[in-house]
């Protein structure tokens, strides 16, 4: 039997590849109790008085910037080492990089090798939330 290729007839790819949409709303639901976005400069600004890990906070930094870009006010959601120095002073910069490298290897954040860019993927976004949640207990 042949079916004719309409929107009507089944598609068996439409159904076996994922499509993993990401909503700034969620992001920002999710970030709203531990941070604060400067509307003028874009910079992260504030980190609530939660005990919050340096992995933690990395997280949060980059869940931030995924939302900024999902919202067309940022053109990248990428960042370098020494931007997380300069944009979140209160970290100890010979910390970051090995965190960044943990997180990467824990598959909750990716590494760009051709930039020296670290970023969020949409498949991670739930990973990073479910880690943050778990080193809060």
């Amino acid at each position: 039997m042949i079916l004719n290729n309409t929107k009507e007839s089944y598609d068996p790819f439409a159904k076996l590849y994922l499509d993993k949409t990401v909503s700034a709303r969620e992001i920002a639901e999710f970030i709203l109790d531990y941070l604060r976005i400067d509307r003028d400069t874009l910079k992260i600004k504030y980190f609530s008085n939660k005990n919050l890990s340096l992995q933690q906070k990395i997280l949060f930094y980059f869940l931030a910037l995924k939302v900024m870009k999902l919202q067309k006010l940022r053109d990248t959601d990428t960042a370098t080492p020494s931007r997380l120095n300069i944009e979140l002073k209160e970290l100890n910069p010979s910390s970051v990089r090995p965190v960044l490298r943990m997180l990467v290897k824990k598959h909750l954040l990716s590494y760009n090798d051709k930039t020296s860019e670290y970023f969020i993927r949409a498949n991670q976004i739930d990973p990073a939330k479910a880690y943050i949640q778990i080193k809060e207990r």
